[in-house]
């Protein structure tokens, strides 16, 4: 996933949402500092409808996602919006707790191995293209 390019990976975020069940997903390229952003929304066994806020983040493995990135998303959610931060690398304590914070929208987090985990999971699902970036091959091999 490291060798995709910023575009790929958010098409690969957004394609892993959708395959999650997410609706209305898109695309927003709209980020300042150089990470993916992209939209969704989840409904809730028809109870809620959740507006997702994704900011998307490929750094090499060792590296670590920081408070200032997730309260950088934080924000850009609106009244009523939640987050969710999607690396390919891991956060830090501070991040953690700062993704918690009671008071404030919640941002979910998937780190580098979540998102393996994740896509390999849904990698059926995943449009032909993006399985072939990601190695998981075609129908001759």
């Amino acid at each position: 996933m490291l060798e995709l390019d910023a575009p790929q990976s958010e098409r690969l975020v957004a394609a892993l949402l959708k395959a999650m069940g997410c609706a209305a997903v898109r695309r927003t390229g709209k980020s300042g500092d150089g990470g993916g952003e992209v939209r969704a929304k989840l409904n809730a066994a028809g109870l809620a409808e959740l507006q997702l806020f994704v900011q998307v983040k490929r750094y090499r493995a060792t590296g670590i996602i920081g408070p200032a990135m997730l309260q950088q998303l934080r924000s850009a959610i609106p009244t009523g919006g939640h987050g969710l931060f999607v690396t390919t690398s891991a956060f830090s304590p501070d991040a953690k707790q700062v993704a918690v914070q009671t008071g404030f929208p919640r941002i979910e987090l998937i780190d580098g191995a979540q998102l393996e985990r994740l896509v390999a999971e849904h990698a059926g699902s995943l449009r032909q293209d993006l399985r072939k970036l990601l190695d998981f091959g075609d129908a001759t091999g």
